[in-house]
């Protein structure tokens, strides 16, 4: 486990705690419930497979802010997946771009509810279980918005 992703888990316990204090244990864990339920419903049931020089899968109704993002990153349990060996398929519409030709004049549109395909080349992940972390910058909105998912690979027979 990276630096990174022990400080968010840091804060995603603190900001936990505060809802905690604030407006008790039940409306916690209705956000976990919540949360859950996102996570479940955002990848595409067994899409998390091998696809030529590496692996694709595919997000559905993710819930991300709409617009524009000026870049995209990736990693696959923690080691980064470089900007031209990475693409998004937004909207499905069978025109890939890769991460690396996204920026702020250029950027991609991801909409809510629509089916987005993802592909990463030269990601050696053998069959099992593997995490994703896919980081999105807005145009609009500095922060940062992430997805991250535990996932089984399958290899495609």
């Amino acid at each position: 486990m990276d630096l990174r992703s022990i400080r968010s888990r840091l804060a995603l316990l603190e900001q936990g705690a505060v809802i905690g204090w604030a407006f008790g244990t039940d409306s916690l864990a209705g956000l976990l419930r919540s949360a859950e339920l996102l996570r479940e419903n955002m990848l595409e049931p067994s899409s998390f497979r091998s696809a030529s020089n590496g692996l694709r899968f595919e997000l559905r109704n993710p819930p991300l802010r709409t617009g524009a993002f000026s870049s995209l990153s990736a990693r696959v349990d923690s080691t980064p997946v470089p900007g031209e060996r990475a693409f998004v398929d937004p909207c499905s519409t069978g025109r890939e771009r890769s991460f690396a030709s996204i920026d702020a004049r250029a950027p991609v549109e991801l909409p809510v509810g629509v089916r987005h395909r993802f592909r990463f080349e030269s990601a050696t992940v053998s069959p099992g279980m593997h995490t994703v972390r896919l980081e999105l910058r807005s145009v609009a909105i500095p922060p940062v918005a992430w997805i991250e998912f535990t996932e089984r690979f399958e290899a495609d027979a």
